[in-house]
């Protein structure tokens, strides 16, 4: 094997490994808040002691705006933590794009725009539509649109079995879709750096 053969497989190696270390992501940078938050509301217990009415009205209404708090900040942990998933993801398929050498600068500034996106996949690589996982990924999307312009359900994300039109986003609603759309969406991710691996060989 001549020395320029072995630099392009060593090359071709270590674009694979960029590939692949990017489809990777740290689960716990996305749940650390969300069970923090979650814990502290769980642990909130009112603490009345054998007083008058009269008396217990300030503790009362402290712990009122206690609870009212600790529920609003649960809330926000969890669209939070949808909206990290999906962001999180979206830079990983932004990186595995960037590393796979396919795509011109001017392209990867495109695709934070989903239809440009499935324009590169379908010219490139396939269809993104075809991909495994790619329903659970799409969902995830608008689930993350919905909760950063309205916080209720669009008529995109009303598409998806389970959301109806107009109704708002529940964080019970929320929790459950990031674990249920959570494997699928990885699988997604596996797929895409699959394709990028084999594309490249």
């Amino acid at each position: 094997m001549s020395f320029q053969s072995m630099k392009q497989q060593s090359k071709r190696a270590l674009t694979q490994l960029n590939i692949s270390l990017a489809a990777n992501y740290a689960e716990e940078m996305m749940n650390g808040i969300y069970h923090a938050v979650t814990h502290a509301r769980a642990s909130f217990k009112p603490n009345l002691n054998e007083k008058s009415e009269e008396e217990d009205a300030p503790l009362l209404e402290e712990i009122s705006d206690e609870d009212f708090l600790s529920k609003r900040t649960t809330e926000l942990a969890c669209e939070m933590r949808l909206v990290a998933f999906h962001k999180t993801i979206e830079m990983a398929i932004k990186d595995m794009l960037g590393f796979c050498g396919l795509f011109s600068k001017e392209e990867l500034k495109l695709i934070y725009k989903h239809k440009e996106l499935k324009k590169l996949f379908k010219k490139t690589l396939c269809d993104m539509e075809d991909l495994l996982g790619y329903s659970a990924y799409d969902e995830l999307r608008c689930i993350n649109n919905c909760i950063k312009h309205a916080g209720r359900v669009d008529k995109e994300l009303a598409q998806f079995s389970g959301w109806k039109e107009p109704k708002k986003l529940k964080p019970e609603k929320l929790d459950d879709a990031y674990w249920r759309l959570k494997p699928d969406v990885d699988i997604f991710l596996c797929e895409i750096k699959s394709k990028l691996i084999k594309k490249i060989r």
